[in-house]
């Protein structure tokens, strides 16, 4: 279920939602540079009407080609459609000339990546069940992002009675404009999953991909770092091979279930993480109703079944540590200098370019191409979810008839979804 204002004091009741105007590019005055990637700039704009937006446009390096201005063009597209959540940075508009250029609701409360060492325990576990609602919203239509970390989670200011909103943005833009990217596999090497190091071992990165990451932005909130530091190549070898201290070793204040919770999320194999993001959602907010609220919880984690806990007493710190599950054997190859450049080359084909690209033959939601038949399992990532939503509300979980009657509008949809694609609309 949703924490909401009823919750807690400090959870906003209103979300800012992006302005409803249109945009003429010309007509916008430029006020700051606010964002500069190796790829887009992200310039801060004021529109006649006085409404200030964010104009994120390609860095230019000779000529835009036809094919490269498409592909930006549908990436806007792309984001159009999933920018209705109250998590996601909204599309204003956007347009495809001189350049392709996107205006989005101005984040005036800066990035996560601002904010790190200054949130408590209840808003961070907060910020991270909100990030999870908002990226599964995504995952239903077939979308992953890929490449969540702090500095792509933003914030739009509230009062000071209550926390800021977090959005997530940055969906996709920069994945599409790595031609002259310098970053290993055009990622930020703290927060990508291991398969994005070695998607020919442990297969394509997919909707478990952003799991993964954002148990890694969890991790830093909660203990003051991410799992692991150091160079690009050491950081990637720690997240092929090695188990990240469990953050009860790294910080003894906090209760002991957070153990269990983030070593799913950022177990090695796929198929040992949360099945899906609303699972992860449900974790850390029966965390927050644990600890924050003082309520009686369950947990899915640990080997996927679900259990009860006290999330304030101690649990076996070995089971904690078995829950980061051994990964792939690449990193024994990145001593080679040419690995590092293998990887970056193979991000930048135009397959793994492609946008939305869930390749899970399970994924939930639309995720995949029409293939004449309907996927039963791939609706059977939400009936399972209701499966365990009863096994957890049998084991002393009360759960709201709303969240059940959502869970049923999902399958729905999809089910109607796949029936439109098979036999026409």
């Amino acid at each position: 279920m949703n924490l909401s204002p009823t919750d807690h004091t400090a959870i906003p009741e209103h979300v800012p939602a992006a302005p409803a105007i249109d945009v003429d590019l010309s007509t916008l005055e430029e006020q700051a540079q606010i964002g500069i990637g190796g790829t887009a700039d992200v310039t801060k704009m004021r529109a006649p009407d006085g409404t200030v937006l964010a104009v994120k446009q390609p860095r230019l390096q000779g000529t835009l080609d036809r094919e490269l201005a498409q592909r930006v063009v549908s990436e806007a597209e792309t984001w159009e459609q999933i920018d209705s959540h109250d998590g996601i940075v909204g599309i204003v508009d956007w347009g495809s000339t001189p350049v392709p250029w996107i205006a989005l609701e101005y984040m005036d409360g800066g990035s996560l990546a601002d904010r790190t060492g200054e949130i408590d325990f209840g808003e961070a576990l907060w910020i991270g069940a909100w990030v999870a609602n908002a990226v599964r919203d995504a995952h239903r239509y077939g979308v992953a992002h890929l490449d969540l970390k702090p500095e792509n989670v933003l914030f739009r200011t509230t009062d000071d009675r209550t926390w800021d909103v977090p959005k997530v943005s940055d969906w996709g833009l920069s994945k599409l404009l790595l031609h002259h990217s310098q970053e290993v596999n055009g990622l930020s090497p703290r927060y990508s999953a291991p398969e994005q190091f070695d998607p020919e071992t442990l297969g394509p990165p997919d909707d478990r991909t952003d799991i993964y990451q954002l148990g890694t932005v969890v991790y830093e909130l909660l203990t003051g770092h991410p799992p692991f530091t150091g160079t690009a190549k050491a950081v990637m070898n720690h997240h092929l091979t090695d188990a990240p201290d469990p953050p009860t070793q790294v910080d003894p204040d906090l209760p002991a279930a957070v153990d269990g919770v983030l070593g799913t999320a950022l177990a090695k194999k796929r198929d040992e993480r949360y099945e899906s993001m609303l699972d992860f959602r449900r974790d850390l907010t029966a965390l927050f109703r644990a600890v924050v609220l003082d309520e009686s919880v369950s947990l899915l984690c640990c080997s996927g079944g679900t259990y009860s806990t006290d999330v304030g007493g101690s649990t076996s710190r070995h089971r904690a540590r078995s829950d980061f599950a051994e990964g792939s054997s690449f990193a024994a190859r990145a001593e080679d200098s040419s690995v590092l450049d293998t990887i970056r080359d193979q991000s930048q084909s135009t397959e793994m370019r492609t946008f939305p690209w869930q390749r899970r033959t399970d994924a939930p939601g639309i995720a995949g191409e029409a293939s004449g038949t309907l996927d039963r399992e791939r609706v059977g990532i939400e009936t399972d979810s209701l499966r365990r939503s009863e096994a957890t509300r049998s084991s002393g979980e009360t759960t709201e008839a709303t969240e059940i009657e959502r869970s049923l509008s999902d399958v729905a949809g999809s089910l109607f979804r796949q029936l439109r694609e098979l036999f026409g609309s």
